[in-house]
């Protein structure tokens, strides 16, 4: 077996300060707007402070998964062979945020985050 191909490359110091930063950025942008709680399971939705009434046109910092996907503007891959390790996501210019929920398909099998 190549151990090389299961050999994992770690992020640099730097890109994991520029994927805090772009997390951190997004993030700050939301607000909670209704709350729901029912056996244990709590759900909240949020709404960007970007995209206001004052602003309807306001482009958002980041782009949902599912968007990216739809526009292209991400990769995903399986990592390995022979088995369904893992997958690596390549994002292609703008930030792209993964919620847990979200659905990655094709490849090997889904993979639900």
């Amino acid at each position: 077996m190549d151990d090389a191909a299961h050999t994992r490359t770690l992020p640099t110091p730097a890109q994991v300060h520029a994927a805090r930063e772009a997390l951190r950025r997004a993030l700050t942008g939301l607000r909670p707007q209704v709350t729901m709680e029912r056996d244990g399971l709590v759900l909240v939705a949020l709404e960007s402070t970007a995209a206001t009434k004052d602003a309807p046109g306001a482009v958002l910092p980041y782009l949902l998964f599912e968007q990216a996907v739809a526009d292209g503007a991400v990769e995903v891959h399986e990592i390995g062979t022979g088995s369904v390790p893992s997958v690596a996501a390549t994002t292609k210019g703008q930030p792209v945020v993964i919620f847990a929920g979200d659905t990655i398909t094709g490849g090997k099998q889904n993979r639900v985050i």
